[in-house]
């Protein structure tokens, strides 16, 4: 990130920026089908609560150097009445060639830049996705008894039919003691012989 070489002003505006500004309305649906705050929805909401604390954005695009090099880059700059400033370039390259595509992709860069350098939330479709999946793969705690559980691994025994295992499941049993891990290990292992 590149600044001013003094922010104390920018950084007390922003500061009270912060303090009025609302997150975004989610008003688009992303690719899930679910919503978010697009970059004319961020726009309407930070304008006037910039403006009231002498802070401007503007977000140059950056043409690539090279032609061979296909990322695009968006520079958002975050300017103070006073001449501080706060400055960060982010690249990415668009996953199809096209138009359309590029202009999505400086949209995206605008959208999420001008929310990191403010500090506010909104709610977009990868985030969205990432946290889902974050929820989806944590699994729930379950507290087991280790009794309930000696009880299940018998009668799995039992219906296993499997009357050679029963010294080794009864040992094993044994010297887990009431240790749930190691009993949820013997229960899994029957389950498996189903």
């Amino acid at each position: 990130m590149e600044r001013s070489e003094e922010i104390k002003d920018l950084a007390t505006a922003l500061s009270r920026f912060q303090g009025t500004v609302e997150n975004a309305t989610k008003n688009s649906n992303g690719v899930y089908n679910n919503k978010f705050a697009d970059l004319a929805e961020v726009w309407n909401t930070i304008r006037k609560p910039l403006s009231d604390n002498n802070l401007s954005i503007t977000q140059p695009v950056l043409n690539p150097l090279d032609i061979s090099d296909k990322r695009v880059g968006v520079t958002t700059i975050l300017l103070h009445s006073s001449g501080q400033y706060l400055s960060e370039t982010f690249y990415a390259t668009p996953t199809k060639n096209g138009p359309q595509e590029l202009g999505s992709l400086i949209s995206y860069l605008r959208r999420y830049c001008i929310t990191a350098i403010l500090g506010i939330a909104q709610q977009d479709d990868d985030g969205q996705a990432a946290e889902d999946g974050y929820k989806k793969s944590k699994k729930p705690k379950v507290d087991h008894n280790p009794t309930e559980l000696k009880d299940e691994i018998i009668s799995l025994l039992n219906n296993l039919n499997r009357k050679d295992l029963n010294p080794t499941v009864n040992k094993s049993v044994e010297e887990a003691k009431d240790n749930v891990d190691k009993l949820l290990k013997i229960l899994n292992r029957l389950k498996k012989l189903r």
